[in-house]
């Protein structure tokens, strides 16, 4: 188990730049740290090959923001980034440095939730863009780590993201060179429990965590996406209780229907669908899946 982990590494923008493959370096990473090194250090170069960090059948999301609030994922193949990266090197130099990671792995599985800050510097005028965003990544031991899924949250002004993954003491004196995680060892001290503890199947219930899953952004905007579904937390209201499951890299996913129709069904996982990444649950310093319930009303 990797506990809370602060860092720099590389990332970059756009909904076809955020998300993209990178050529790897040449020996293959021993642990998911080190794939998630390799994979952020060459990907503001035009010389990589997604084949070497993502899966085939990797999926790569990015979530955009519409004038109204309302959200929508926009998907690549790993062969699409390779056009994106080209294009973004071509005209940027690019300096991607993460905040702050939470981290879980567990045999040939691991997940990484982490912030990150970006800088976009304009080859021709010097011209410089500074951006921030959080990313989930799913990786699969398989002839060394590979992604699995990559999914993107830009910030935007109406949303700022929680301070807690932007410490100032972090964040403030950001350099413009770039990092390396694997200069960085983990910081275990505070972990009480051991890997050979964790149970990647676990889900667990908010009162025995020390940090609850929270929404990102304006608490408005969860009220919003509630009200648009027609759908609560509040159980003292007469509805139709169902679950979700927040994974330990924030991204939601419907667990159990109870007695929903199957046209509820329906509602509860476009609602989930609409969702954007969570702040992951954490216990132990480190994240876990965590389950919510709703309510349809």
């Amino acid at each position: 188990m990797i506990a809370i982990r602060k860092h720099s590494i590389l990332y970059s923008i756009t909904a076809a730049l955020l998300c993209f493959a990178t050529s790897l370096l040449a020996q293959l990473p021993s642990t998911s740290v080190d794939a998630l090194d390799a994979f952020y250090h060459a990907s503001s170069r035009a010389d990589f090959n997604p084949n070497d960090h993502l899966l085939p059948t990797a999926r790569c999301q990015v979530v955009t923001y519409a004038e109204d609030g309302s959200t929508k994922a926009i998907s690549f193949t790993p062969q699409a980034y390779a056009v994106q990266i080209d294009t973004l090197t071509k005209l940027f130099e690019v300096d991607q440095q993460p905040v702050v990671i939470l981290s879980r792995y567990y045999g040939h599985l691991a997940t990484a939730y982490l912030s990150l800050y970006t800088r976009l510097i304009d080859r021709q005028n010097g011209d410089t863009l500074r951006l921030r965003s959080m990313q989930s990544v799913q990786l699969i031991q398989q002839n060394g780590w590979k992604i699995a899924s990559l999914v993107i949250q830009n910030e935007v002004e109406a949303y700022p993201f929680s301070e807690e993954l932007w410490p100032r003491e972090l964040s403030e004196d950001l350099k413009l060179g770039i990092g390396s995680i694997s200069q960085v060892e983990p910081d275990t001290t505070t972990s009480t429990s051991t890997e050979a503890d964790y149970d990647p199947n676990k889900v667990y219930n908010v009162d025995q965590l020390q940090v609850a899953p929270e929404y990102p952004g304006d608490p408005a905007l969860f009220t919003s996406l509630l009200s648009s579904f027609a759908a609560t937390m509040d159980s003292s209201l007469e509805g139709s209780p169902f679950t979700v499951v927040i994974e330990e890299d924030g991204f939601a996913r419907l667990g159990y229907v109870g007695d929903l129709s199957g046209a509820e069904i329906e509602r509860a996982q476009s609602f989930v669908k609409s969702m954007l990444i969570w702040y992951p649950g954490v216990l132990d310093d480190a994240s876990v899946k965590t389950k919510l319930i709703f309510y349809l009303l």
